[in-house]
């Protein structure tokens, strides 16, 4: 690997990391204490569980997503034009995992919401794939 290669996956790297942290940040931020009183929290919560748990699923996500970032960053890969495209792809929809994860908080874990996370997912997911099949 030349040297403007492990320049530019390390800058990739510090980039990723950082689109990573605001995305586990902002996934925090959505999380609302609920507004009821404490007689009626229990009820509450127990409503409220599959939000949490798509909070749950959301961060266990963006984590794997990330470490699967930096496994294919480490990869000895060659810088090729597509790589921007694959990476930018990559990052970008990352990036939407908050939003799909506040559908499922504002308008219930319904199979809309969960169907519109799932794209997401999946379009996190097939920028890195590709990105390693067309290194190799």
């Amino acid at each position: 690997m030349g040297k403007h290669s492990k320049v530019y996956w390390s800058r990739v790297k510090g980039l990723s990391y950082g689109a990573f942290a605001i995305i586990l940040t902002l996934l925090a931020i959505e999380i609302k204490v609920p507004n009821v009183p404490s007689v009626g929290l229990p009820d509450h919560l127990c409503k409220e569980l599959p939000v949490f748990m798509a909070f749950i699923l959301a961060g266990s996500v963006v984590w794997y997503l990330w470490e699967w970032n930096r496994k294919v960053t480490e990869m000895n890969l060659k810088v090729r034009p597509i790589t921007h495209v694959f990476m930018g792809g990559h990052l970008l929809s990352v990036s939407l995992v908050p939003w799909a994860t506040g559908l499922m908080t504002h308008f219930g874990v319904v199979a809309l919401t969960c169907g519109i996370f799932g794209v997401v997912v999946l379009a996190s997911a097939l920028p890195l794939v590709a990105m390693a099949i067309v290194a190799e």
